[in-house]
C-alpha cells in the first residue's frame, strides 16, 4: 500500500503544481514595435504643358468677322472667359458670341486640358445650339477635329495666336460646299 500512496501523492503533487503553475498570471508581453505609417502619396500636379493657359487665363473681349453663306461679311462680338478647375488639370472656358446676321446669339461651354497618353492639348465642348466639338492639338495653339452642327458632323479647326497683349483666334469649318472662317482679335 506504501507504493500505492506514494504514487497517489506523486500524482497529486503534480498536478497541484501544475494548477499552481495555471493560476499565475501570464508572463507580461512587450508590445509589438509601432512601425511608422508609410509615406504620404504625394498629390498629383496639373501637367506643366498646362503653364501656358495660365497667360491667357482671365476675362476677355473679341470682335470678330465672318462671311456668312450669303457672302455678306458680317461683324460680331464675343465674350471669353477662361479659368482653371479642379486644381488647375483643366481650364474651363466661357465663349458668348452676339447674334451674327440671321443667325442667333451663341454660347459655348468648354473645357480644355492635356491628355498626357497620348501627349495631345484636348478641347471638348457644347453649345447652346445643341453642337458639340472635340479637338486636339499637338502644340496647344493649332486644334482640329470634328464638331456637331444640327445633323451634320464637321471637320474643325480652332487657331490661337498673340498679337502683342491680343489674342487672336479663327475658327474654321466646312459643312458640304460651304466653308466658313471666324476671325476674332480679343482684348482683356
Amino acid at each position: 500500500m506504501t507504493k500505492r500512496l506514494m504514487i497517489a501523492t506523486v500524482v497529486m503533487g503534480m498536478s497541484s503544481l501544475a494548477m499552481a503553475d495555471a493560476k499565475k498570471p501570464p508572463a507580461v508581453m512587450k508590445p509589438p514595435a509601432i512601425k511608422p505609417p508609410p509615406p504620404a502619396t504625394a498629390a498629383p500636379k496639373p501637367p506643366a504643358q498646362l503653364e501656358g493657359f495660365k497667360m491667357v487665363a482671365g476675362a476677355w473681349k473679341c470682335d470678330g468677322s465672318v462671311k456668312g453663306p450669303d457672302g455678306k461679311d458680317y461683324k460680331y462680338t464675343v465674350a471669353f472667359n477662361l479659368a482653371p478647375v479642379f486644381g488647375g488639370f483643366w481650364y474651363e472656358a466661357t465663349y458668348d458670341r452676339s447674334k451674327v446676321g440671321a443667325y442667333p446669339v451663341m454660347s459655348m461651354k468648354l473645357h480644355m486640358g492635356y491628355d498626357a497618353a497620348d501627349k495631345l492639348y484636348v478641347i471638348s465642348g457644347i453649345d447652346s445650339w445643341g453642337g458639340w466639338m472635340a479637338l486636339t492639338s499637338a502644340d496647344g495653339l493649332a486644334y482640329g477635329g470634328y464638331a456637331q452642327m444640327g445633323a451634320a458632323k464637321v471637320p474643325m479647326k480652332w487657331t490661337f495666336g498673340h498679337t502683342g497683349a491680343d489674342m487672336t483666334s479663327t475658327i474654321e469649318m466646312t459643312s458640304g460646299t460651304t466653308a466658313m472662317k471666324q476671325l476674332e482679335t480679343c482684348k482683356r
